[in-house]
């Protein structure tokens, strides 16, 4: 048995065997609302289905996903334990709601010393005033005091190991081979992989949450009520659920979908950079073969998004031929489903090594036995 967390932006995601051959995923918006400690308000929660809230300093902290909907209605502002991938530091309480929401959603190990992976990101390359040392050591330890044995990896290496990209070889396609991204409301994670094995991880410090906040001054609306326009779903005529923003389409007809247009062209037009210098700072592991870049995470959700990114890859040089531009077909939930491979194959290595060591103590054991017989034989002689 092993599981993986991605503690995320915007979202908070975990997985685990489902004991049917397949994987049980839960999901909880990384966001609180803060309200007063009155009587009536404590009544409203509790009468109101999928509400989880606690009490602290006087306060009742409303987390997770019925805090935003709560906080457009009474025109509050919702609160984030985390900031550009990594505990909020202007949030006093992030680090209290972030524990209490992500403990309760992955709950106690199953055992002491289950493997759990934890997505972390890298520090970002463009901005150096930030650093996530303190954010992965805290949440390392959070997940410790439950009894698991923690993996913390770059989110983008789990988007690999599930949408598996390919590099074509005169010998054939290469596995496990090419460029994995992750886009989140924070930040971009990004890592080459070369046969399975990460080489070159690397954070982007910006991701959805710079869209909302550009489009929104833009526009001049809130970035939460921009969040929710950029997450609006349709469904199309044969009963598919689309995100309404499609960003193949550049006329678009709501002034509000183009300012969000604009701003995804330019993160990605920024992510692309970044990937260049990213490249050819690792020329003893040059990709120059056609590969795939396989990307997941909320903000890569919108129709369109692949197309987008292909037109703009094709724009700028990478460095080698981009053989297809792969948007996961679930992009929030592909992250901790890709970390829960890596968590399994961690679990294995583990059990291996532990059996190793089990038998060289057997051989060892067996040795001195053999040695303690020679002595007493001996010493029965003597």
């Amino acid at each position: 048995m092993s599981k993986a967390i991605d503690l995320g932006t915007s979202n908070i995601l975990s997985a685990k065997d489902d004991g049917k051959g397949g994987v049980e995923v839960g999901c909880v918006r990384n966001c609180f609302l803060t309200l007063d400690d009155e009587p009536f308000q404590e009544a409203m929660l509790d009468n109101s289905p999928g509400a989880n809230y606690v009490k602290k300093d006087g306060k009742l902290h409303v987390l997770g996903d019925f805090a935003l909907p709560l906080g457009a209605a009474l025109k509050e502002k919702v609160r984030r334990p985390m900031w550009k991938g990594m505990l909020n530091k202007k949030e006093p309480d992030a680090a209290a709601m972030l524990k209490i929401m992500a403990t309760q959603l992955i709950g106690p190990a199953a055992y002491k010393g289950e493997i759990l992976a934890m997505t972390c990101p890298e520090s970002p390359m463009d901005d150096t005033t930030l650093d996530v040392t303190f954010h992965r050591q805290i949440t390392v330890k959070w997940f410790e005091e439950l009894g698991y044995e923690v993996r913390p990896i770059n989110e983008a290496v789990g988007v690999g190991f599930e949408l598996k990209p390919t590099m074509e070889t005169t010998e054939g396609n290469l596995p496990l081979t090419g460029i994995a991204l992750s886009l989140g409301g924070g930040m971009t994670n990004g890592v080459k992989l070369i046969r399975g094995m990460p080489l070159t991880p690397f954070s982007i410090s910006k991701g959805g949450d710079y869209i909302d906040k550009k489009a929104s001054d833009a526009m001049q609306l809130s970035p939460e009520k921009f969040c929710m326009v950029k997450e609006k779903k349709i469904k199309l005529a044969d009963n598919t659920i689309v995100s309404q923003l499609d960003l193949a389409d550049s006329n678009q007809q709501d002034v509000r979908y183009g300012a969000l247009y604009v701003y995804y062209q330019n993160l990605i037009e920024h992510i692309v950079d970044m990937l260049q210098t990213v490249l050819a700072s690792d020329p003893d592991n040059r990709i120059e073969d056609p590969c795939d870049v396989v990307i997941a995470g909320g903000t890569a959700s919108p129709r369109g998004f692949s197309k987008m990114f292909s037109d703009i890859c094709k724009k700028k040089n990478l460095g080698f031929p981009v053989k297809s531009v792969k948007v996961a077909d679930d992009p929030i939930k592909c992250i901790v489903i890709g970390s829960l491979k890596i968590s399994k194959l961690e679990e294995r290595r583990a059990a291996k090594e532990k059996d190793k060591n089990n038998q060289n103590n057997n051989t060892v054991n067996s040795e001195q036995k053999a040695v303690q017989k020679v002595i007493e034989s001996g010493e029965n002689k003597g």
